[in-house]
């Protein structure tokens, strides 16, 4: 996550919707709410987790045995990350709000979750933040999403007040990251 690259893609859907295109994006994740708010007309992101970005390297053959399967993420609205079954557990007795209350939350209330529902799971949440976000209208648009990642940066703030949050500084560098790639793309786009 690079504020550069992040406005510089906003900037791309947003010229490109303001000439008639209509842009559709894939390997978008987290960020399907600041592409769409720029003008992207639509986002895909990876069935499975690990493949939310994407890496020539996923194609190239490697050496030895491989490793282990990512674990089973919880896409959280709220902080605006994935977080483990356990870490939605624990955060959750803080700050409740950092569950959705989607449908597909009872999934990880009843226990662990498959890949299917993982994947599921967030592509409900995305949808869900993104119409939360997304009205068409771009001023507005861009205050919800500084909106939403102010309020994720308070909550990690929180939680690590109580002692949770093991990668604070990588989670605060990433929000700071979502945070400049908005200033950066006004810029950019001289709004």
């Amino acid at each position: 996550m690079d504020a550069g690259v992040i406005a510089g893609w906003m900037l791309l859907n947003y010229v490109l919707s303001q000439n008639g295109l209509r842009v559709v994006n894939g390997f978008t994740d987290i960020l399907t709410p600041f592409l769409t708010s720029a003008g992207g007309s639509a986002c895909a992101t990876g069935w499975w987790s690990n493949l939310r970005l994407f890496s020539m390297g996923r194609y190239v053959r490697q050496a030895g045995g491989g490793g282990r399967p990512p674990k089973i993420r919880y896409l959280s609205k709220s902080l605006m990350s994935r977080i483990t079954r356990d870490e939605r557990e624990n955060y959750a007795q803080f700050s409740p709000d950092i569950v959705n209350k989607l449908r597909y939350d009872r999934e990880y209330d009843e226990g662990t979750p498959d890949r299917t529902e993982e994947a599921l799971q967030m592509w409900e949440a995305l949808r869900s933040l993104n119409q939360e976000i997304v009205t068409g209208a771009l001023e507005n648009d861009l205050a919800a999403l500084r909106d939403r990642v102010t309020r994720a940066s308070e909550a990690y703030v929180w939680l690590r007040s109580n002692g949770l949050t093991e990668d604070y500084e990588a989670t605060a560098e990433y929000l700071d990251q979502l945070s400049d790639a908005i200033e950066a793309f006004k810029r950019l786009a001289e709004l």
